[in-house]
């Protein structure tokens, strides 16, 4: 198109993501596609007083077209799985499969907690409100959570839903301090998607986002 792309992430601070959006504008640029940002209505304000074309990818916004993943079916893929590889633990608490990470506020974490619930509860009857550890994105967050869910349960759960690649940073940081046979009897899944984890010592089942067609779709609208 003969367009020169500016990339910049604001790391999920809706401060920065506002003085970002201003910056841009400043620059004059013709579109802005924002993509997971924190606070959507906040720059839905400021493209609005500037009429600066923007689309939402990723995650939704209040007053332009969004494009976005159906977080629900890939959650639902994804727990079905946990589910169908859990080995059988005779310990009735570590027995059960557990989702860690993301906020149950977020768009897209409040979808995959509904799928991974209604799921569970489908096939096992009942969830109890200690499976779901809404603690964030922060790898630090999720290792502390995940090393105390380790010391309550005596050991790793049988599966193990991780929200955000993030989030699994922070659980695979604290499995290093874990014996070797530690996931032996746990199914790991992530609903991210990263190469790297094809060189862990376990496997891990991974949600990818066509990337791609969420891109296409989102110059298509503009």
């Amino acid at each position: 198109r003969g367009w020169c792309p500016v990339i910049v992430s604001t790391l999920r601070d809706p401060a920065e993501e506002i003085r970002t959006v201003e910056t841009l504008i400043s620059y004059a640029v013709d579109h802005l596609f924002i993509a997971g940002a924190t606070d959507p209505d906040a720059l839905s304000v400021v493209c609005q007083a500037a009429n600066l074309p923007h689309i939402y990818i990723d995650l939704p916004g209040p007053d332009a077209p969004s494009v976005v993943s159906n977080n629900s079916l890939g959650a639902e893929v994804l727990t079905r799985t946990i589910l169908e590889l859990m080995p059988s633990v005779e310990d009735p608490a570590r027995a059960k499969p557990y989702f860690i990470g993301g906020l149950s506020s977020d768009y897209a974490s409040s979808r995959r907690i509904d799928a991974f619930v209604d799921t569970v509860r489908r096939i096992h009857g009942t969830v109890g409100d200690d499976q779901v550890i809404t603690c964030g994105y922060a790898p630090g967050r999720a290792a502390r959570e995940v090393a105390a869910l380790c010391d309550r349960l005596g050991g790793l759960p049988a599966g193990l839903f991780v929200n955000s690649i993030r989030a699994f940073e922070g659980v695979v940081s604290h499995f290093v301090h874990l014996p070797a046979d530690a996931v032996s009897k746990s199914v790991i899944g992530c609903y991210d998607y990263d190469p790297f984890a094809a060189f862990l010592q376990f496997p891990v089942h991974m949600i990818r986002q066509n990337s791609h067609r969420l891109i296409s779709t989102a110059f298509d609208l503009i």
